[in-house]
């Protein structure tokens, strides 16, 4: 998750329930100085809390009345304080991030992870015993002036996302920003390269050459959530937003520069419209009023309130078919209040339909139950034709033919309905746009982007390819690479095997792994502890029983399985319970006094020690318990500060007292404690990392200690030859929050809550480089012959690839510029070298090199003996295994030519494996180069080297040749043996 999310989030709650918290009050002016007062930044996280809870005490916990939006706020809220118990803010994590950047390199650390990471997604799914899961959530839609191919997507905590193709493919455009937290965005009608965002705390981006680069502007109140980004419809130098925390609105006259306030509402605004025709009207909607100027902005009279009574939040909608037609849709409470519309541009409203009677809320999950999710999800669009056609969103959607005097729901959020279509639940947007005859309604949803051309009676999915998952937690196989399982918000628990995704688990999905010995037994939980098991790797699912005497546990209910016996699983509620049979029946093992732990009396935290399964540590909150008998006897632990909540528990994979625990709201900004006893002593091994959000942390089983820990934003490493200091090592990571780290099969995987699964080979010996020389050559290039003429390598080196060069390529030919070469990797991906370079140049012979580093593109007129830049990347071939066949291709493409490939060399670096050599290698006085190298099964040496003319290694292990160490053809060769491959 991003760290910018967490304090969204709290903000977003906050917005979610305004109209819950108001109605506490008798007096609007009175509630209204309440609801400022929850926003200002003195008031603590637990204050926060007090006001919601009293809320739902009173009003009651259902579905689609704002309670599970609360819960998760609460969850994310409070991971992310400082020791004055307040919300980290979003300016204050910029100006964190910013100077641990300045102080700090990024992966200077001896045995971090070698390479850069890599996306696992997903990217897409596949369902199969969910009832709704899709991609990420997503906050808003920009589709390009007469362009339905070109649109970007905003995401709250997974930045930016780009295609121009329609959905078939998109792009990430903000992932380095220092929030990836986006609630807004608009493409200019003048220009379409330049993109304008806006930011929950961060304020507006601006791009101008399609999210190539992006530049900060100026004059946005620091916290502010930005809303609505709207360029003004003939003047494109002139663009509107509103904020929705400041109540003000902003505008910019330099094309996004600057910004300036126009005018501050009495609370919060929303939502901003032309008026069809006539750009001088501009309406702006806030809490229970809307704003007019007809003067294009220069003046703004007082707000139209009176016909509005009740209202709270409003959203607007317009429309070319009659252009003095301007609906409001109102919420009350998070529900559905009404929805008004005026014939006379604003001058006069008449209620079109409301919810008198309670039986009528189109805003939540039930048209009869109270409360909804607004101004979270909440909009409404009229159709661009026809001006009795209104949409309204919420939970679903809803389609109205008379002017929004009566309603019929139009989508459902489950897979299973009929004959309703799906589309995933909550929707943050509806928007028309009109490209020639086509009139295309978008929803961005918590699930992903749909759009309807036939006036939402049928929607297609073009999410596929963003990767906007926010997950909680994951779990790793120990079995098998890279088959990995996470929760995550609204879109339930996917597994990923074979690199595909399947999603077998519905609602939020939460704590997860994969069974020790079987990697087709998986378990999840959905949120406050639903508890479930597949045996089929996620095909199907089975619902388990919770414990006996127990109701819900925490949101995220801690659910570990046993590192020793099998079946063994533990689950934490009020108290901690073991499964001897996969969660079937369940066991009693603590009698915790819960006296003491305020209101959290749910255990947030429980890890088992990996080497000693009698070892388990246990938390509420910030209370910490021990036992090293199985369940027995435990022992509360002490610490040496003062803290909000244990965020996470980690235990050394091989020594069960040595455990790191993850603080929130840690006194003098601690948030990383290490003890080495148990529990008894505690050390503070915060040192020199940024003072945001800490989520999580992991060892690395390995001679230099290493720590990996993920941050609110951020990825960060230690070990013992680095001080005690932390480095940024998250190479190619966006800069999103980092919610769980594990390692297995040499490889950290890293789950994020808001761009997905990521993982990187880990360090040791980084970068281990092999020379793969090719055979059966020369062969003859067929004339004019597209399909060529192909040559292959057979490579048998294990790991991860980091890096892949080209080395004397080399042939014949009375035309090279005729040319066309391409690399093909054991995992089909194929990469362009040259493509006809130096068109129609006539040269006999060619000898090149090609490697991404090179200083440019191949010379024309061509000079041979050069290394150059190949045409596509050699980059893209980097974190697949290198372990197959590699095809190189070379094809004349004119008439009447000859020659002939008369030589290649691939070079292939690698991370967490081995580059196998020959069993023998020649002893001269060249320098051996420096690398790892696995050796033949033929040999026997011991790692001492007898003089002679051959260099022999121990059958099975690596040996670490030392940089530039040159071997005389008598001398003795001592090696230094690494890791067995």
């Amino acid at each position: 998750m991003n760290d910018q999310l967490y304090f969204s989030a709290a903000r977003r709650f906050i917005t979610l329930f305004i109209g819950i918290i108001l109605s506490f009050f008798m007096v609007e002016s009175y509630a209204q100085n309440k609801f400022e007062y929850l926003y200002r930044k003195n008031l603590t996280y637990e204050q926060r809390v007090r006001l919601g809870e009293q809320h739902f005490e009173i009003n009651g916990e259902y579905r689609g009345n704002g309670y599970k939006q609360f819960e998760r706020w609460k969850y994310w809220s409070r991971r992310s304080l400082n020791e004055r118990g307040m919300i980290i803010e979003a300016d204050q994590i910029d100006r964190e991030i910013s100077a641990f950047q300045a102080k700090n390199s990024k992966n200077g650390t001896q045995n971090a992870i070698s390479g850069n990471l890599v996306e696992m997604g997903p990217m897409s799914t596949t369902n199969t015993s969910t009832w709704s899961s899709h991609l990420g959530r997503l906050t808003s839609i920009s589709v390009a002036n007469g362009n339905h191919n070109h649109i970007i997507v905003s995401a709250p905590s997974g930045g930016v996302w780009k295609t121009t193709n329609n959905g078939g493919s998109w792009t990430p455009i903000f992932d380095q920003m220092n929030t990836l937290n986006v609630y807004a965005t608009e493409i200019s009608h003048a220009n379409s390269q330049h993109y304008f965002v806006g930011t929950d705390g961060s304020g507006i981006f601006r791009s101008l050459d399609g999210g190539v680069s992006w530049s900060t502007t100026t004059g946005i109140d620091a916290g502010d959530r930005i809303n609505t980004i709207t360029m003004h419809p003939t003047t494109s130098t002139t663009l509107y937003a509103t904020g929705e925390f400041s109540g003000k609105l902003y505008r910019s006259t330099n094309s996004g520069a600057n910004w300036a306030t126009v005018f501050t509402s009495s609370f919060r605004l929303y939502d901003l419209e032309f008026k069809p025709g006539d750009s001088n009207t501009i309406y702006v909607s806030g809490w229970g009023e809307i704003y007019i100027s007809t003067d294009n902005g220069a003046t703004w009279p007082t707000p139209v309130s009176a016909p509005f009574a009740g209202a709270e939040p409003i959203m607007m909608a317009v429309t070319p078919a009659n252009t003095d037609y301007i609906y409001a849709l109102a919420a009350t409470g998070g529900g559905f209040h009404a929805v008004y519309r005026s014939t006379d541009s604003g001058a006069s409203w008449f209620t079109r339909s409301n919810n008198s009677s309670g039986t009528n809320n189109i805003l939540t999950y039930n048209q009869g139950q109270l409360g909804g999710q607004a101004p979270r999800d909440m909009d409404i669009e009229v159709s661009p034709t026809n001006s009795e056609e209104v949409h309204v969103a919420g939970v679903e959607t809803w389609k109205s033919t008379n002017g929004g005097s009566s309603w019929a729901k139009s989508t459902d959020w489950t897979v299973t309905e009929d004959p309703l279509p799906f589309i995933h639940a909550d929707i943050d947007q509806l928007t028309y746009v009109t490209v020639g005859n086509v009139h295309r309604l978008y929803a961005a949803t918590d699930g992903g982007i749909f759009y309807s051309d036939n006036g939402a009676v049928n929607w297609v999915d073009i999410t596929q390819g963003i990767g906007t998952r926010q997950f909680y937690r994951i779990g790793a196989s120990k079995t098998d690479v890279d088959r990995v399982v996470g929760g995550s918000q609204d879109n339930g628990a996917g597994i990923i095997r074979g690199g595909v995704w399947y999603d077998w688990l519905g609602a939020d999905g939460m704590e997860t792994f994969v069974d020790k010995n079987n990697a087709n037994i998986i378990y999840g939980t959905t949120q406050r502890g639903g508890l479930n098991r597949s045996n089929d790797g996620g095909n199907s699912r089975i619902a388990l029983p919770k414990p006996p005497n127990e109701n819900n546990g925490s949101w995220v209910t801690p659910f570990e399985q046993d590192p020793t016996s099998a079946n063994v699983i533990y689950a934490g509620y009020k108290q901690l319970h073991r499964s001897a049979d996969g969660g079937s029946t369940w066991q009693t093992i603590s009698n915790f006094n819960l006296t003491g732990v305020g209101t959290d009396t749910t255990l947030s935290e429980v890890k088992i020690a990996p080497s000693d399964n009698n070892t388990i540590y246990a938390c509420y909150s910030n209370r910490m318990f021990r036992t090293t008998d199985g369940g027995t006897n435990w022992t509360p632990l002490n610490f040496p500060i003062g803290f909000f909540q244990i965020n996470f528990i980690t235990v050394h994979p091989t020594i069960s007292n040595r455990l790191i625990i993850t603080l929130s709201g840690g006194d003098g900004g601690a948030k990383f404690l290490e003890s080495n006893d148990g529990g008894n002593i505690w050390t503070n091994i915060t040192g020199n990392l940024p003072n945001i959000g800490a989520q999580c942390a992991v060892y690395e089983a390995d001679a230099m200690d290493g720590i990996y820990v993920g941050m609110n934003p951020g990825l960060y490493y230690k070990n013992n030859t680095s001080g005690g200091n932390w480095t940024n090592v998250g190479n190619n990571l966006p800069n999103v929050s980092v919610t769980e780290l594990e390692i297995q099969q040499n490889t950290l995987y890293v789950g994020t809550y808001g761009r997905g699964l990521w993982k990187a080979p880990l360090g040791g010996v980084t970068n281990v480089c092999g020379d793969y020389v090719a055979t059966g050559l020369p062969l003859q290039i067929p004339d004019n012959v597209p399909t060529g003429v192909t040559s292959t390598i057979n490579v048998t080196a294990t790991g991860s690839i980091t890096d892949v060069n080209i080395k004397n390529l080399s042939g014949t030919h009375s035309y090279i510029g005729d040319l066309i070469f391409t690399l093909k990797s054991p995992a089909g991906t194929i990469v362009t070298l040259i493509d006809r370079d130096c068109n129609d140049a006539r040269y006999q012979d060619f000898n090149v090199g090609l490697d991404d580093a090179a200083a440019g593109a191949l010379p024309c007129p061509y000079v041979g003996g050069v290394t150059a830049k190949p045409v596509g990347n050699l980059s893209d071939f980097n974190g697949q295994s290198p372990t197959g066949e590699w095809v190189l291709t070379v094809s004349d493409n004119f008439e009447e030519d000859a020659g002939s490939l008369e030589g290649w060399t691939l070079e292939i670096c690698v991370s967490g494996g081995g580059v196998p050599c020959p069993s023998t290698i020649a002893v001269n006085e060249l320098a051996i180069a420096s690398g790892t190298y696995q050796a033949g099964v033929q040999l026997t040496s011991s790692g001492t080297v007898p003089n002679g003319n051959n260099v022999f290694f121990r059958a099975g292990n690596n040996v670490e040749l030392q940089p530039n160490f040159a071997v005389q053809s008598t001398a003795i060769f001592e090696a230094r043996i690494g890791g067995c491959q």
